[in-house]
């Protein structure tokens, strides 16, 4: 008997998002911006859970980030289902290691495969630069291989070609790497996965172990986890786990690293897989959905809601051949969208990337004293202690949760959510045990978490962070723990508070600050919304990005491949918005020190305004 609550839910459902749920098989669902894709993941897995699994069986749910897989699990539980066990629920790199890598390593018959101990960026830079000598690879500054070289990994360990980014050297420097970060039994976030298709790949009877326990998996953006995850898969699906996979292709923003849309599109064509466009757009009015499409340069027959209160515009202006006219046109902007009446919060200013234009825009909303959140997830550190210090900060933004909380932008935990967090860290530290009781541990939470209304967003990142150590036992933690990042986390909190003396605890929790416009860029916008969203620096150039060439003393424009790498970027960005896009554009720009820059208005905004030949 399905919960009350799920059965509500699906009744709710459009007809697309319903057959997903419901289908017994493989499925795909090419779920458009604003489908509802995560309400529809997520009741999939409520569903399989309460009608097609045992109680010894269970169901891997694989998200993207910490932040989705954190909503996963309280959705669910919004849905009246207590999967216990029966649910693994990670980020990949999370389930490759603790589902494939520590359990089943001494089955593959090499033990060197099951390295769980995570190395430092700096050795990790180290060795590979000694490999690169070793092999007299010519490169610069072995920090500016660091992409190249990860996507030499990821597609080398999934069997694909790796020949067109890199010459035979340096994919053997690569290879030499691997083995020797295996041979001191040492693994970084890309090793992971290699190492977990492995040891799938080195005997039938591993794989069968896996698809045995989780006869179903459900993976989130689909297609931006790349091919390491797919050959996962493949080798999965032949021991007949049932697949929902979930994304976009037209939403890829990770082609730089290895992400490819073909991925998702080979299982759409497979013949055991049932595939599903979800096209009803709940975000955006239909000018909005109408003129991102033009986009793609071809419709995928997405429709607005019936009954969308907003119709949608998309607007766009024309400023002088500077960045700081962009920056003085975006706060103009703003500021007469606060003055109409949209709060500040539900305006985003997004760009492509950091560089001039970012500078621009600081300068100038400071100098108009604009109340700006500037996204600084990039320069706070990563790993479960510093997911952990996020999740308590997101929960004290949020303040006291009623039973009727509703959480649309940032996954908020209860106060036993975050105790069973903590008591993870603590039992993988070996300073607890699984027994350990979650309401003793949550009371050391409560006073910090459970605040005023009109204290609670106002208080500094690095007060915040003392308290929450004291309370929760945080250094002790960070010297015991596994995981050699969670060692220089709170270091790393502390310098990054210490820089920015002004940031609050806001900052460090992610997601939207009422009474701040949200400054960030077009990847971080991912999953969100907006009521405005403002573009600027739109020119041939920035988007997309023009190389020099320093020997030619030229401007180089992209190659096709770079272009619809940022043409799906920017159409991220213009889905955001519910009410309203606006575009600034101009004919290029100037920048001291380098030879003026002007390529006229970015292509994107032609296609999106259908602009007359002569202004494009």
């Amino acid at each position: 008997m399905l919960p009350k609550e799920l059965s509500v839910e699906l009744e709710e459902l459009n007809d697309q998002q319903r057959e997903i749920v419901l289908h017994s098989g493989s499925v795909v669902a090419l779920a458009g911006p604003g489908a509802g894709k995560t309400r529809t993941l997520v009741a999939r897995a409520a569903y399989v859970l309460a009608t097609e699994l045992g109680s010894r069986a269970g169901i891997a749910a694989i998200t993207y980030t910490t932040k989705a897989s954190e909503e996963v699990g309280l959705r669910l539980r919004r849905l009246g289902v207590r999967p216990g066990r029966r649910l693994v629920n990670r980020t990949l790199h999370s389930f490759c290691l603790r589902e494939i890598v520590q359990p089943l390593a001494q089955l593959s018959g090499d033990p060197t495969l099951g390295a769980t101990r995570l190395i430092g960026r700096e050795q990790w830079l180290q060795l590979l630069e000694n490999c690169f000598l070793a092999r007299n690879v010519q490169f610069g500054k072995i920090e500016y291989e660091t992409t190249r070289v990860g996507k030499i990994r990821r597609l080398d360990a999934a069997g694909l070609n790796v020949d067109e980014f890199a010459d035979e050297k340096m994919v053997q420097a690569v290879r030499d790497l691997e083995r020797e970060m295996r041979v001191q039994g040492l693994v970084d976030f890309e090793s992971m996965a290699g190492n977990a298709l492995r040891i799938l790949s080195s005997n039938p009877a591993v794989a069968e172990l896996l698809a045995t326990r989780l006869p179903h998996l459900i993976v989130d953006e689909y297609q931006d986890l790349g091919p390491v995850l797919h050959q996962i898969i493949l080798i999965l699906l032949r021991h007949n786990v049932t697949v929902t996979a979930v994304g976009d292709p037209d939403q890829t923003m990770y082609a730089h690293d290895g992400a490819d849309p073909r991925f998702l599109r080979d299982l759409a064509s497979r013949g055991d897989f049932l595939a599903i466009p979800m096209t009803t757009n709940y975000r955006s009015g239909p000018v909005i959905v109408s003129a991102s499409q033009r986009l793609l340069n071809e419709s995928r027959g997405y429709r607005a809601a019936p009954g969308n209160q907003h119709k949608g515009q998309v607007d766009s202006i024309a400023v002088g051949p500077s960045l700081a006219a962009h920056a003085k046109a975006a706060a103009r902007l703003v500021q007469a969208q606060i003055v109409n009446g949209v709060p500040a919060e539900d305006i985003a200013l997004l760009y492509p990337a950091k560089g001039p234009l970012l500078d621009a825009l600081l300068n100038e909303l400071e100098a108009q004293d604009l109340p700006v959140l500037v996204e600084r997830a990039r320069e706070l550190p990563s790993g479960p202690l510093a997911d952990f210090i996020s999740s308590c900060a997101a929960r004290r933004t949020a303040g006291p949760l009623s039973a009727s909380s509703d959480c649309t932008d940032v996954a908020i935990p209860t106060i036993s959510d975050l105790a069973a967090h903590l008591r993870a860290l603590r039992v993988a530290a070996g300073l607890g045990h699984a027994n350990d009781s979650i309401r003793e541990i949550g009371r050391s939470l409560v006073s910090l978490v459970e605040v005023h209304a009109n204290t609670r967003e106002t208080v500094s990142a690095a007060a915040f962070l003392e308290e929450l150590v004291e309370n929760a036992g945080l250094e002790e933690l960070s010297t015991a723990s596994p995981d050699e990042r969670d060692r220089s986390t709170l270091d790393r909190f502390r310098d990054a508070t210490r820089a920015d003396s002004a940031m609050t605890v806001v900052d460090i929790a992610g997601g939207k600050a009422r009474g701040k416009v949200m400054l960030t860029t077009y990847h971080s916008a991912k999953g969100r919304e907006f009521d405005t969203v403002i573009l600027p620096g739109l020119c041939e150039g920035i988007i997309p990005r023009w190389a020099f060439d320093r020997r030619r003393r030229v401007w180089v424009p992209p190659a096709d491949q770079s272009v619809d790498e940022a043409r799906r970027n920017f159409y991220v960005a213009v889905t955001r918005a519910l009410r309203l896009v606006i575009l600034i554009h101009g004919p290029g720009w100037e920048l001291e020190g380098w030879n003026d820059r002007f390529h006229g208005p970015s292509r994107f905004v032609s296609d999106l305004m259908r602009l007359p030949q002569g202004q494009r």
